[in-house]
């Protein structure tokens, strides 16, 4: 129990910057439309891309392709519509394609993760040497 405690704190920390943008955008985003403006296959399947939102228009970029219900990254060229989601908070960032699978897949990631930091604590944290463990 003690080392999923300890694993806790970090676990929230990535699930506060992994999650928060997600359900921000999936609580209180507005659907809109994009076009990419071009892809980096080699940095992490990157996408540029801008829109228009309330009368100013912006450019973002995302990795790891286009999100879900768009085009697969293989086909995006300049000039492919995106449908993207954008918080009227904060429209300088789009998020692409639907929210809610993107919020499900990092909420796997961010329990994946707390159960690897668990295990770590558990197993690891009583193997330290006394000193790094804060013993005298």
């Amino acid at each position: 129990m003690r080392s999923f405690l300890i694993a806790l704190g970090p676990a929230t920390i990535i699930g506060a910057i992994v999650l928060v943008p997600d359900w921000r955008v999936w609580h209180r985003g507005v659907q809109i439309q994009g076009v990419v403006h071009y892809t980096l296959p080699h940095e992490h399947r990157a996408v540029f891309y801008g829109y228009t939102f309330n009368g100013g228009t912006y450019q973002y970029s995302s990795q790891g392709g286009a999100g879900f219900g768009n085009p697969p990254f293989d086909s995006l060229r300049a000039g492919t519509p995106l449908t993207l989601w954008v918080d009227p908070a904060n429209p300088g960032e789009a998020l692409p394609g639907q929210p809610l699978p993107s919020l499900k897949n990092n909420a796997i990631f961010v329990s994946l993760v707390l159960v690897a930091l668990s295990v770590f604590f558990y197993r690891g944290f009583d193997r330290l040497p006394a000193f790094l463990r804060g013993e005298s």
